[in-house]
């Protein structure tokens, strides 16, 4: 079990599912979760002009796939530790979906961008997608080499996508 500790942006949860409990010796970070046991989940310390976080249980807690996300229902809160380390990063997601549950992955080349989108709803869903891309657009289309209808406003290109159950679709922005 481990209990995420009242810092900064989170909120006190506790949760179960690590797969290996390491044994830190802190000198200047400060746990921000902890082991029942009380040693360190999870530390953060100030290094240097930044911050640094390190979470010592695995990242598979964490998916929106895993049980935990049912049947704990206050998941969000335990997801928080890792959004957390994003944010204080300054992170930010070069692809949204408006449906959880969706996995993006992007690969940027030369001159283009590939977009994988996997749908794990157990479901067909209509996707709307938002991705982040360095040029103008030239062209955009799926595996199946079907044109995709998108609109492009600056930087963030915005198009739909229908994805069965249990089935992903692969597109490509060329510039």
């Amino acid at each position: 079990k481990i209990t995420i500790l009242n810092h900064q942006a989170l909120e006190p949860v506790s949760f179960t599912g690590s797969l290996f409990q390491p044994e830190w010796k802190l000198s200047t970070g400060k746990p921000i979760a902890v082991f029942e046991d009380g040693s360190p989940a999870a530390v953060f310390n100030k290094y240097g002009k930044g911050n640094a976080i390190i979470i010592g249980c695995s990242a598979l807690t964490f998916s929106p796939y895993s049980t935990q996300s049912i049947n704990n229902p206050e998941f969000e809160k335990v997801r928080k530790l890792i959004t957390f380390a994003v944010e204080t990063a300054g992170v930010k997601k070069h692809c949204e979906v408006n449906v959880p549950g969706i996995s993006c992955f992007v690969r940027d080349g030369e001159n283009q961008s590939v977009l994988f989108l996997i749908n794990s709803t157990g479901k067909k869903q209509d996707v709307q997608v938002k991705l982040d891309v360095p040029k103008k657009l030239i062209s955009a289309f799926d595996a199946k080499g079907e044109k995709l209808d998108f609109v492009q406003q600056d930087d963030k290109v915005i198009f739909s996508k229908t994805i069965e159950e249990d089935d992903g679709d692969i597109c490509v922005f060329k510039w």
